[in-house]
């Protein structure tokens, strides 16, 4: 039953609001297709689309992807493909004249026979023009780091296994941090996130509590962790933060008192 609890809990927020991705990878036009986010950092979240929703759903506000639901990406990353057809090309520079960035291979020609061979020479041409202003020699990592984002989530112990997951659910911006080892574990754990108090929410118990220590640097909130064996907290920045919050605490040893 307990279980059970913890499950509704976690499930009821992980469906809240919507998800945080820096990258959307466009899957392609080829089929089968897949996407992995292998060439992101870690710390970095990632979302992948097809070829319906960048042809229907994608626009551009202020230097970003966005979608109708509120979604929206730092950049969009073609498949590691060479092939394009005219319509999704038309798309693309439709973004990239928008102010998106898009990272991937120049196309050289397009999918299948319709319109051959005028669908490849607009395919060139198009690529022409698009491939002059569309990033193509970094990796998302690279372009990630010359834009000044920082990781969304980092945490400080290298020997520890954390994971996390992070969702915007009414303004409030909620971190499922997740433990992957079956020992106790500690770590500081940092957001992007700032001007917000962290609370710890507890799917576990469902309880509540303020994180008693925790501090910012550089536009983000660093809150120390203590994990159970598999265990997870809900770090949730929903209220201003305060000035009277601890910083640090440290312990210091005493040794037995001589005589």
């Amino acid at each position: 039953q307990n279980w059970l609890k913890y499950q509704a809990r976690c499930q009821y927020l992980l469906q809240e609001g919507l998800f945080v991705a820096d990258v959307c990878f466009y899957c392609g036009e080829s089929a089968p297709n897949s996407v992995w986010g292998g060439s992101l950092m870690t710390g970095y979240d990632y979302d992948a689309c097809s070829t319906d929703a960048l042809l229907k759903l994608m626009s551009v506000k202020d230097g970003r992807i966005v979608l109708p639901n509120g979604m929206s990406y730092r950049m969009l990353v073609l498949p590691n493909d060479k092939a394009m057809t005219p319509g999704v090309l038309r798309k693309i520079k439709e973004l990239v004249d928008a102010g998106a960035t898009v990272l991937g291979p120049k196309p050289e020609k397009s999918y299948g026979l319709v319109g051959y061979p005028k669908c490849d020479e607009e395919v060139m041409s198009l690529a022409a023009e698009v491939w002059g202003k569309a990033v193509t020699d970094k990796s998302p990592a690279e372009v990630l780091a010359a834009m000044g984002v920082k990781p969304d989530f980092e945490f400080s112990n290298k020997a520890a296994r954390i994971v996390y997951i992070h969702r915007v659910v009414n303004g409030a911006d909620v971190y499922f941090v997740s433990n992957q080892k079956q020992t106790v574990d500690e770590s500081e754990c940092t957001f992007r996130v700032s001007g917000k108090a962290p609370e710890l929410w507890h799917p576990d118990t469902g309880r509540i509590e303020k994180a008693p220590v925790y501090r910012e640097e550089g536009g983000r909130t660093t809150v120390p962790l203590r994990f159970d064996p598999a265990g997870s907290v809900f770090v949730v920045f929903r209220k201003p933060a305060g000035a009277d919050h601890i910083v640090a605490v440290s312990r210091t040893a005493v040794g037995d008192k001589k005589e």
